[in-house]
C-alpha cells in the first residue's frame, strides 16, 4: 500500500515536471520567433531595421560608433527639448516602404515608418512639434503632428509618454496602424515578413534588418555592391544582424530562391570580398591597418541549401578608429 502511494506521488511529480518543461520549451519558443515589442506595431513594409541601444549603451559600444550628424532641424529639436538619440532612446524600429537597391542615392527616396522607446520629455517635445508642425489631428485620442520635411510630411504623435512614432509615408495609414496595434488590447501582432523570418535572426542580436529584394535594380554608379551580385539578389529575402559581445559580430544572410541561386550569390560574394580586400591593401602606402586587416580576414562566406551567410568579427579597436575619423575611415 505504502508503495503504491510513493509510486502515484512520484508519477504525479513526472507528470508535474514533464508539464512545467514543456511549458518553458514553449514560453522559449514564443519568445524566440516573436520580435520586439516596438518592432512588433509597425505596418506591413518592405524591410524592417531594429536597434537596442540601451544595451549598446551599457556595453560601452555606442561610445565607439560615429557621432550622429546634426542639421539644422535636429539642433533645434535639441535645444528646445534636451533629447539626444544616441543618449535617450532604448530602442527603436523602422519599417522601409520601398525597394532595396544597396545605393545611396536611392536610400533618399525610401520612406520611413519607426517607433522610438525612451526617456523624452512629453511636454516639451509637444511644445516644439506644436510650433513647427503645418497643421495637426486626432485620431484614437492621439494628437498628429504633420510637419513639411524636404519636400515630404513628417507625421509624429506620441503613443504615450515613452514612446514616439514617427512616418513620412505618403499617406496617414502606416502611423494609424502602429497606433492602431498600441490601443488593441491583445498582444500586437507582427507584420507578415517578421512572422515568417524574424526567426532567422541570431538570439542576442542588438541590430538587425530584414529585407526582401523583389525587383531589378536601377543601373546607378555609387553602389555599395557590382551590379551583378544586386542582379543576383533579386528575390532572396536579406536578414543582416549584429551582436556586441568583446567585439562585433556581423551575420549577414541571404535566403535565394533556389540551390542554384544560392551558389552563385556566394561565389560572387566571395570574389567581391577578395577584390576589396586587395583594394584595400593597394590603396594604402604603409599597408593596410592591421586591424582592418584583421576584420578583412574573418570574412567567411558560407552556403547552406538556399542560404547564404556572410559572417565577420570587427575589434572595438576599428570602431574607435572609425568614431575618431572625420571621413568616418580609419587613419
Amino acid at each position: 500500500m505504502y508503495n503504491r502511494r510513493v509510486r502515484r506521488r512520484w508519477l504525479a511529480i513526472s507528470i508535474l515536471a514533464v508539464i512545467f518543461a514543456a511549458g518553458i520549451a514553449a514560453a522559449w519558443l514564443w519568445w524566440r520567433s516573436t520580435a520586439p515589442r516596438v518592432a512588433r506595431l509597425l505596418p506591413e513594409a518592405d524591410g524592417y531595421f531594429y536597434v537596442d541601444l540601451a544595451t549598446l549603451r551599457h556595453a560601452g559600444a555606442v561610445d565607439q560608433l560615429p557621432p550622429v550628424s546634426e542639421d539644422p532641424g535636429y539642433r533645434d529639436f535639441i535645444e528646445a527639448t534636451g533629447f539626444r538619440f544616441e543618449r535617450d532612446i532604448d530602442s527603436a524600429a523602422f519599417a522601409i516602404h520601398g525597394p532595396l537597391d544597396f545605393d545611396s542615392a536611392a536610400l533618399e527616396t525610401l520612406r520611413f515608418s519607426e517607433v522610438l522607446n525612451g526617456n523624452i520629455d512629453r511636454q516639451r517635445a509637444t511644445a516644439f512639434l506644436g510650433k513647427i508642425a503645418q497643421q495637426t489631428a486626432t485620431y484614437r485620442g492621439r494628437e498628429v503632428f504633420y510637419i513639411p520635411s524636404q519636400g515630404r510630411t513628417v507625421r509624429v504623435t506620441f503613443l504615450d509618454d515613452h514612446n514616439v512614432a514617427v512616418s513620412n509615408a505618403d499617406s496617414d495609414a502606416p502611423l494609424h496602424t502602429i497606433i492602431d496595434k498600441f490601443s488593441g488590447r491583445t498582444l500586437a501582432r507582427s507584420a507578415p515578413m517578421l512572422r515568417e523570418f524574424y526567426g532567422e535572426v541570431p538570439v542576442g542580436s542588438l541590430v538587425w534588418m530584414i529585407e526582401r529584394v523583389n525587383s531589378a535594380p536601377a543601373e546607378r554608379h555609387g553602389t555599395f555592391i557590382t551590379a551583378e551580385l544586386r542582379r543576383m539578389l533579386v528575390g532572396s529575402t536579406m536578414i543582416a544582424s549584429a551582436r556586441f559581445i568583446i567585439s562585433l559580430k556581423v551575420r549577414i544572410e541571404a535566403i535565394a530562391p533556389t540551390e542554384e541561386k544560392a551558389s552563385q550569390i556566394g561565389q560572387n560574394v566571395g570574389a567581391f570580398l577578395q577584390l576589396y580586400g586587395i583594394t584595400e591593401q593597394q590603396m594604402r602606402p604603409g599597408g593596410a591597418d592591421p586591424d582592418v586587416k584583421a576584420a578583412l580576414n574573418s570574412l567567411q562566406v558560407e552556403q547552406a541549401g538556399k542560404r547564404v551567410f556572410v559572417t565577420a568579427e570587427v575589434p572595438v579597436r576599428v570602431l574607435r578608429k572609425l568614431a575618431q575619423s572625420p571621413a568616418g575611415q580609419t587613419q
